[in-house]
């Protein structure tokens, strides 16, 4: 399966090149058809009201009150919610004009980032201008109004829906989607060779990563980086309060300690005496007592070696005088 980009990419670039002549076009139509809505409400409010025994005002052409409201034709309402909608879909118009030639450049350099502002203005122009087209058809319009209504329509509708439709496309494939990971297979059972035009899925793939693709790694790196960092100092705080907790009890015990102990002005005296359950207390401290040596363990002499030191104890100038040096040293 060969990659959408480049034909979607093509796609917005034309749909952005129409929508830059669709936005002109629009704003010379409703910039018309708001003077002619105005007319309309204009010419349907000098109309005289049925006279009404109910109520009585001098202003009740302009302003005809709740009763009055009743007495208003299916024309006047029409005209009525026209207007509002002609004056936001100009607005929609100049708004989408600007929007479109960032599409063109967001499709050229591949900037998502510039893309989904047409959404909002492409979708809200293309509903109110058909709305606006829809409603005069409520009506018996045969001027020039039917042929404005048709065309809006159709570029509304049959023109700039598919469009905004294919750079919603392109857009999704921007964010990494609308991907295929399965290899060009074989066609039909009825056919046995690939069909032509085809690429092999491995020779797809470029030596470079795609642009989006990078940045996307780079993204991903920095936040696990981020979070990595993040984990990091969360630890790194938490053995310093620990550390410093530990810092805060040493300090205490050596208050405390300090405290307690109160020397003799002098310094010769020392009147400090532990308490009963601290471990310096005579009663409490263990009183080391000196273990016996472990006796030596001597090797039982033989008879030999008895009479021969019998002998040279009484003859000892008899005693070689190797023998006798040592002798003399062991004793």
């Amino acid at each position: 399966m060969a990659d959408p980009l480049s034909c979607l990419r093509s796609a917005a670039i034309v749909v952005g090149i129409w929508n830059i002549i669709y936005a002109c076009i629009m704003i010379g139509v409703m910039g018309w058809q708001t003077q002619v809505v105005k007319d309309l409400m204009g010419y349907w409010e000098n109309r005289e009201i049925p006279d009404n025994a109910l109520i009585y005002s001098d202003f009740k052409a302009r302003f005809p009150g709740l009763y009055g409201l009743y007495t208003e034709t299916p024309e006047r309402r029409r005209v009525n919610a026209m207007y509002p909608i002609v004056i936001i879909s100009l607005i929609l118009a100049i708004a989408h004009l600007p929007i479109s030639c960032l599409l063109v450049y967001a499709a050229i350099k591949r900037r998502k980032n510039f893309i989904w502002p047409y959404f909002l203005t492409g979708a809200a122009l293309v509903i109110m201008s058909t709305a606006y087209a829809v409603l005069w058809w409520s009506g018996d319009v045969f001027t020039e109004q039917l042929v404005m209504s048709v065309s809006v329509f159709v570029m509304s509708i049959a023109i700039s829906a598919p469009g905004w439709c294919a750079v919603l496309f392109f857009y999704i494939r921007l964010n990494g989607q609308l991907q295929s990971g399965r290899p060009a297979k074989r066609g039909g059972s009825g056919r046995r060779r690939p069909y032509d035009g085809v690429p092999a899925w491995r020779t797809e793939w470029t030596e470079r990563p795609p642009k989006e693709l990078e940045m996307k790694i780079r993204r991903d790196n920095r936040s696990r980086r981020e979070k990595e960092m993040r984990r990091l100092d969360k630890e790194s705080e938490k053995i310093e309060s620990e550390r410093r907790r530990m810092e805060r009890e040493r300090r205490r015990e050596e208050e405390e300690r300090t405290r307690r102990y109160q020397p003799f002005n002098n310094g010769n005296v020392d009147y400090y005496v532990p308490r009963a359950n601290e471990n310096t207390f005579p009663w409490n401290s263990p009183i080391p007592r000196a273990e016996p040596e472990p006796p030596r363990r001597q090797r039982k002499k033989s008879a030999a070696e008895v009479i021969e030191n019998l002998y040279y104890e009484h003859y000892p100038e008899d005693m070689p005088k190797q023998v006798g040096a040592l002798r003399r040293e062991q004793y």
